[in-house]
């Protein structure tokens, strides 16, 4: 498996791509893409032009939380009738007691035949994070669909499509 550290989208050493980049390229590239995110806005998904595509967001599921208040109703709205399956994730469907907590992942997740890659990091959907303007860190893996890494992703995916409304 190869793993990398990345600030906004390039090697930690680098700088330049945003994240809308990566995400855009990776999602044309797969044949399914899964994406938990605690907040998604409408200037995140302009920002990445495949999770416009109708094309490309119907390979798409995303979980979205709304604990913050901060996920836009109309970017989740938009991407459904883009025929993208759209979950809502409250932290207390995954067993996290009630409390002032809220549903805070931003982790992708890419399949392309036996390939896979995950995106693990900082940034939400939005044009802050994807853009460059905030300081963004992720881990970016790559391999084979079955390591270890990519099962328990599936799995926690899985998961998430169960508990989701």
């Amino acid at each position: 498996m190869n793993v990398q550290v990345l600030r906004n989208g390039q090697p930690f050493e680098a700088a330049g791509n945003p994240l809308s980049q990566l995400i855009d390229r990776n999602t044309r590239a797969s044949k399914q893409a899964l994406a938990s995110i605690a907040f998604v806005r409408s200037s995140g998904l302009d920002a990445t032009p495949a999770l416009r595509d109708p094309a490309e967001a119907r390979k798409l599921s995303l979980y979205a939380g709304i604990d913050f208040g901060l996920t836009e109703a109309a970017a989740l709205e938009d991407h459904i009738k883009l025929g993208a399956y759209v979950g809502i994730v409250r932290n207390e469907a995954l067993g996290a007691p009630k409390t002032d907590g809220v549903y805070h992942p931003k982790v992708w997740l890419w399949k392309d035949g036996d390939q896979a890659e995950a995106l693990v990091g900082s940034a939400n959907i939005s044009l802050r994070a994807l853009e460059d303007q905030n300081t963004e860190v992720s881990v970016l893996l790559k391999g084979r669909e079955d390591e270890d890494a990519f099962v328990c992703l599936q799995a926690y995916f899985d998961q998430l499509k169960r508990v989701s409304e």
